[in-house]
């Protein structure tokens, strides 16, 4: 005769299942210990920086943005494994999805993360979010990332290679391209 799961009792019992879930995720995945070391890093880095609360409230998004998405990830990759241990397209296309989402929540934290820190890289603090566009170094970031965006997008379309290899449009050369101009 199988155990019934038992519900947790009251608030303390659906915290305690909450916090092992994310030591779970933490001890089972890789990424999501990545990103845990990464969070604790920024969030002990913060305070060195002197940030103001908005730049650290930037940041806070951004890293429970990150953990979110990862944790949500994790439970539809064991759901998955679950209901279909053997090899599905669809299967693999929603964990595909659900690392997609990761990817993207993790992009978001990139530009939150730089957001908050760009004053540092201006001479002027005070003017950072008047001179953001004005900055070749910004302009040539955000154009990098639209030219990869595009390829994707391309390759995506004409459905030759993969993403990130082979196949045309070249990203390398698309790149290339973007940052030589």
């Amino acid at each position: 005769m199988k155990a019934e799961p038992t519900k947790p009792k009251g608030f303390i019992g659906s915290l305690n299942c909450a916090i092992e879930g994310i030591l779970w995720a933490a001890k089972t995945q890789r990424h999501m210990l990545f990103h845990l070391v990464a969070a604790i890093l920024v969030l002990i880095g913060a305070p060195v920086l002197h940030l103001t609360l908005y730049e650290f409230a930037l940041l806070a998004l951004a890293i429970t943005l990150v953990l979110f998405a990862e944790l949500v990830n994790t439970a539809i990759e064991v759901v998955v494994d679950l209901v279909s241990p053997d090899f599905h397209p669809l299967a693999q296309r929603a964990k595909d999805v659900a690392a997609g989402a990761v990817l993207l929540a993790s992009v978001g934290a990139l530009v939150l993360g730089y957001l908050a820190v760009s004053r540092f890289f201006y001479t002027d603090g005070a003017s950072a979010s008047h001179e953001f566009m004005r900055s070749t170094g910004n302009v040539a970031i955000i154009s990098v990332v639209v030219v990869v965006l595009l390829v994707i997008l391309a390759k995506a379309r004409v459905g030759k290679g993969t993403p990130l290899h082979g196949g045309m449009p070249s990203g390398h050369a698309g790149v290339a391209f973007s940052i030589a101009t």
